[in-house]
């Protein structure tokens, strides 16, 4: 049976989806149920059999407990009142005598035997003792737990009641409750300290994906342990923080460096969709080709989108007068002059305030509250992002990305405008995911990619074909196995009609893909001096700026 877990909206407590109330911070979730369950109650419990319903949670509590293992509320008012009366005065702390004959620098006792069979006596030679003070040093001044106990200077040097009283008697009953109590006050602090150090709202979980493509939210403080999924109880390791390399950081500080005046940071050639919303039409695909191609520049306070034609499509996108056109935008962008002065065919600019504001219509969360019904009407596999009105407000502007597209948008919507949250309720990988599966015939390990529709969509992600997986049984044949084994012909072509090894059913087309990994550099192994002679010969690289896709 499935689990729907959600979090409490005022303090992101962990709930299940039919709680009432959270016990937490006692926030009505569902006000229609928690009218008649206080309606049904009315201040008494309403038992059934070996069970009884927690006044203040409603859940069902076996007879007998002190408290509700859920809320932790008393199922009885009398004992919640004498609770609250015994905290509001607390027992004084019980002294014992001091042996005949102790000095006020050192202060020895012996234990003796008291009652009972497994009473003993320390022997000779053995005593406990408790150093006393230096003679400069005067006494400690009392704290405020001696403050609220009632144990100050004066409580101190009061004599101890009389030594005839067992031990038993002295630490049972109220005794009992002030150990509880201490121990209820510690787990307060270690909470208050916890939330302390994870910070505010933003900063206290992250989102991690299970091995489906499930998206599972988690608290900081589980970081490098293993959960379950609560929709397919797959497991997932919640990752670790790793320090960037130097490399990596000394890269990340020069991508940060100002290329153009104030914008910092380039997405070249993004398709910009103008909607009418009475002309739209709720079909898949039906505006990936209604695009204006613009080039999105980021400053701290502002963002600029530049077009340098008014042609729709992508005509113009490798024409050499649109690269003329970049250049002029940029070397203008260099001498700080007014935006609204710079060279372009078309453009709009939006403050911080108005970027901020951006929010993720494709895919949607949830589809009947989505604009376009959930309809992926930019195209499958493409995100798109809504873009404030501006000084437009007669039409509505979406930017469109592929998956590397949209990671570097997230990237630079956290760094540049601190947003952190935009992708915080959808399913789209922000970082690649594999899953592994062993071959049937070799044994071999194939790591092949998850959500793949979002890489196939993507034309600056180089795929190739590892294996086949059987869609009846899910066996898994890697490529190699299978040309070897010659199923499915010797290109594959046949391979939906071919019949399992294992089942003896339709092997189907479920294909496995891994990301090409890049060429590696060959090894140069020409002397220093024909390195030199080399790159004297060769004409220098035009020197390029913070430009290119990634």
């Amino acid at each position: 049976m499935a689990v729907s877990i959600r979090n409490c909206p005022k303090c992101r407590t962990m709930l299940f989806s039919d709680t009432i109330q959270c016990p937490s911070c006692q926030h009505v979730l569902d006000e229609a149920r928690h009218e008649e369950w206080s309606a049904r109650t009315d201040g008494r419990l309403a038992s059934s059999g070996k069970e009884t319903a927690c006044p203040k949670c409603g859940e069902m509590v076996r007879n007998g407990l002190v408290r509700c293992w859920k809320c932790g509320a008393f199922m009885q008012k009398q004992i919640a009142d004498e609770y609250q009366r015994m905290q509001a005065a607390p027992q004084p702390v019980i002294y014992s005598p001091l042996p005949d004959g102790s000095s006020a620098e050192t202060t020895t006792t012996t234990a003796t035997a008291v009652a009972g069979d497994d009473d003993f006596e320390f022997g000779a030679g053995y005593a406990i003792r408790e150093a006393a003070p230096p003679a400069d040093q005067p006494p400690p001044p009392p704290t405020a737990g001696d403050e609220a106990n009632g144990q100050t200077k004066a409580g101190r040097d009061t004599p101890p009641p009389p030594p005839d009283v067992a031990h038993s008697v002295a630490t049972g009953g109220d005794a009992l409750l002030q150990v509880a109590l201490a121990e209820q006050q510690e787990e307060l602090d270690k909470k208050r300290k916890r939330k302390k150090m994870t910070g505010p709202r933003g900063e206290t979980s992250l989102l991690v994906f299970c091995p489906n493509g499930h998206r599972v939210e988690v608290d900081l403080k589980y970081r490098g342990m293993t959960g379950r999924c609560p929709k397919c109880k797959s497991p997932f390791f919640v990752p670790v923080p790793e320090e960037a390399p130097e490399a990596q950081a000394a890269e990340q500080q020069a991508e940060a460096k100002p290329g153009f005046g104030k914008f910092a940071h380039w997405m070249l050639d993004v398709h910009l969709h103008v909607v009418q919303p009475e002309k739209l039409k709720l079909k898949a695909g039906s505006l990936k080709a209604d695009f204006q191609l613009f080039d999105l520049a980021f400053a701290e306070d502002e963002l600029l989108a530049a077009a340098y034609s008014k042609k729709k499509g992508a005509a113009h996108q490798k024409s050499k007068k649109t690269a003329k056109d970049r250049e002029a935008l940029q070397e203008y962008l260099k001498t700080g002059g007014p935006v609204a002065d710079a060279p372009a065919a078309d453009k709009f600019t939006l403050t911080a305030e108005q970027v901020k504001a951006a929010a993720v219509v494709q895919p949607a969360v949830y589809a009947h509250e989505s604009m376009f019904a959930g309809i992926p009407v930019f195209g499958e596999w493409l995100m798109a992002v809504r873009l404030p009105l501006g000084n437009d407000p007669a039409s509505a502007k979406f930017a469109s990305f592929p998956l590397s597209e949209f990671r570097r948008f997230v990237e630079i919507m956290r760094t540049t405008y601190g947003v952190e949250d935009l992708c915080r309720e959808i399913d789209v990988p922000l970082e690649d995911s594999f899953t592994e599966a062993k071959c049937h015939y070799s044994d071999q390990m194939l790591k092949s990619l998850e959500n793949l529709g979002y890489y196939q969509a993507d034309p600056a992600f180089k795929l190739k074909l590892v294996g086949r997986k059987c869609q009846a049984c899910g066996l898994v044949v890697s490529e190699d196995s299978r040309k070897k084994e010659k199923i499915g012909g010797a290109n594959g072509k046949a391979i939906a009609k071919a019949k399992c090894p294992k089942c003896q059913q339709k092997f189907g087309t479920k294909s496995l893909f891994a990301l090409e990994e890049p060429e590696k550099p060959e090894d140069d192994t020409k002397p220093e001096s024909a390195e030199t002679e080399s790159a004297a010969t060769e004409p220098p690289a035009p020197a390029v700026a913070e430009t290119a896709k990634t």
